[in-house]
């Protein structure tokens, strides 16, 4: 797979001599979801803003297609155009009078003609299922709205790569299955996925790929199943294992479910594996 966006030996400290980041080197692969995980404080912010250009790396450098990124005007508009970021608080990222002010905001900047940003637009909608709140103050949205009205704002630009910065805080559990759903339906569109999240069941659902980051430093990225039984590795980072992968291994073990079926991922797949698991408990030995 194509390698889309990636970093450098990527280091950053803030004023107090505070360390972020330190000798960072990721490839993101295009087509993939991919969860930085870790715990708060570990770097997982800090690491998406240089993805878009929101932070320069003060040592390191990050990559758009395999070309160095340029931090002139001309080179974050590239960056930004193919790669968009949404904010853990959507109240941080809306700001216009209305919903469809706010998603065409990026796209009128771009300089995109009214007919071009409204299709982007209409498109955008549609896709995190916002149609009849268009006329709406973004301030007077649910919390969850806020958070797909933010993230349509990011889809009108067409990027390539999609930033999350924490996108489940916040939500209540309808909101949260809602939102897995959105992104899944964006990765079957082809988009790469990247978000940052403490929750290792989330990635577990989510994620192709993990990267586990503890105080500032990558400590593991691989394959969501590699990284998510490394119980030591987890420990390590200030994580609890994935109860969703400790029932799958189980299940399979137990031939309760087929050694290549796929993950579940949605409220009803992890129902179906519990409904499964109970069938079999039931049993006679």
């Amino acid at each position: 797979m194509n390698t889309i966006l990636s970093v450098q030996q990527l280091g950053h400290s803030f004023p107090g001599d505070i360390t972020a980041l330190s000798d960072i080197d990721l490839s993101i692969r295009q087509g993939r979801c991919l969860a930085l995980l870790g715990p708060n404080g570990s770097g997982k912010s800090t690491f998406l803003q240089h993805l878009n250009g929101s932070l320069r790396p003060q040592h390191g450098r990050v990559l758009l297609q395999q070309e160095p990124v340029s931090y002139s005007r001309q080179g974050l508009n590239r960056l930004r155009s193919k790669v968009g970021l949404v904010l853990q608080d959507a109240d941080d990222q809306l700001f216009a009078a209305s919903v469809y002010e706010d998603i065409s905001f990026g796209p009128l900047n771009q300089g995109l003609t009214a007919a071009e940003t409204g299709q982007r637009v209409e498109a955008a909608i549609q896709a995190m299922g916002l149609a009849g709140l268009e006329n709406r103050p973004p301030h007077m949205l649910s919390g969850g709205q806020k958070k797909r009205v933010a993230i349509a704002g990011a889809l009108a630009m067409a990027p390539q790569v999609l930033l999350l910065d924490e996108p489940t805080a916040g939500l209540d559990h309808a909101g949260i299955a809602q939102l897995i759903d959105i992104l899944q339906s964006l990765m079957q569109r082809g988009i790469t996925i990247v978000f940052s999240t403490h929750d290792v069941d989330l990635a577990c659902r989510l994620a192709d790929d993990i990267a586990l980051f503890a105080a500032g430093r990558l400590i593991g990225f691989g394959e969501r199943s590699r990284i998510l039984l490394d119980q030591a590795m987890l420990l390590t980072a200030g994580l609890s294992p994935s109860l969703l992968l400790q029932m799958v291994a189980f299940a399979r073990q137990h031939g309760w479910l087929a050694a290549d079926a796929a993950m579940p991922r949605t409220d009803r797949e992890i129902m179906d594996l519990i409904g499964k698991w109970q069938q079999a408990a039931c049993q006679p030995a």
